[in-house]
């Protein structure tokens, strides 16, 4: 699916910078946070509905059809159980206070859907959107993924005292995309704040 290849090239990125910093280990494996909408079909248009499922990313497998492989093979089971909601005012409040200690995740990713057709505001047309992400706790690193126009926009946030060198990770990402046969444009500068 398009969500395995966005994993993949996520688990690229990770493996770049990894390895840049002397990092990476042989079977190695990170856990990404994936947002997954749990609205029906049926369902009506107001709010999100979302849950979370996790998903590996073997960073340390040098070949980005494995690694595209094991990914697919583990979404598709995780995608048989229930995702996990944090619903509730209590479980989400602990959830931000647990986020600075947790251990279960090592980046956060999302991939959205949107709109088929170009859109315009004010008379001229939208070139691209892109999804923000957030980092929080210590989570250092987002990606979030918008379809548009029958394009696919990624953008990599990332905490800069933690990642000053997430133009590696940005640059894997691509290749990796390129790797397993995706057209892409070159990643653009990374801008520190």
């Amino acid at each position: 699916t398009v969500n395995d290849i966005v994993l993949a090239a996520v688990a690229g990125g990770a493996r770049r910078l990894l390895d840049g910093r002397r990092e990476l280990e042989p079977g190695m494996i990170l856990k990404a946070s994936v947002a997954v909408s749990i609205r029906g079909p049926a369902a009506e248009t107001g709010g999100n509905r979302v849950a979370i499922m996790l998903a590996p990313l073997p960073v340390g497998e040098p070949d980005p059809i494995h690694r595209l492989e094991h990914i697919s093979h583990a979404t598709a089971e995780r995608k048989r159980h229930a995702p996990y909601q944090p619903s509730g005012r209590f479980a989400q409040r602990w959830m931000v206070r647990a986020m600075f200690r947790q251990r279960l995740v090592n980046v956060f990713t999302s991939n959205l859907r949107g709109p088929t057709s170009p859109l315009a505001l004010a008379g001229a047309r939208i070139l691209e959107l892109f999804q923000v992400g957030v980092v929080q706790g210590n989570v250092a690193i987002a990606v979030g993924t918008l379809s548009y126009a029958g394009e696919l926009y990624i953008d990599v946030v990332g905490d800069a005292a933690v990642v000053p060198d997430l133009g590696a990770f940005a640059e894997g990402l691509a290749d990796a995309l390129v790797e397993l046969g995706i057209e892409t444009r070159s990643p653009r500068p990374v801008t520190q704040s």
